[in-house]
């Protein structure tokens, strides 16, 4: 018998509610105007949570694992 493969730590009430706690901070998140950098630059914060909501929306919007 094969073991069910796992692909989030989360539960759909868990993600979704993670979900939602990003988005608001995603909208408590100061913008300010920066001189335009380079090509090599990191990421910032934004950047990362906006990444990160794209990636739990996907999840969200396919298939849920019941357990």
């Amino acid at each position: 018998m094969a073991k069910k493969r796992k692909t989030s730590g989360l539960s759909g009430l868990e993600l979704r509610l993670a979900y939602q706690s990003l988005k608001t901070l995603q909208n408590a998140i100061v913008f300010e105007e920066q001189e335009p950098a380079d090509d090599d630059r990191e990421p910032d914060f934004a950047e990362l949570v906006t990444d990160l909501l794209e990636m739990m929306r996907a999840r969200l919007d396919g298939p849920q694992v019941c357990k």
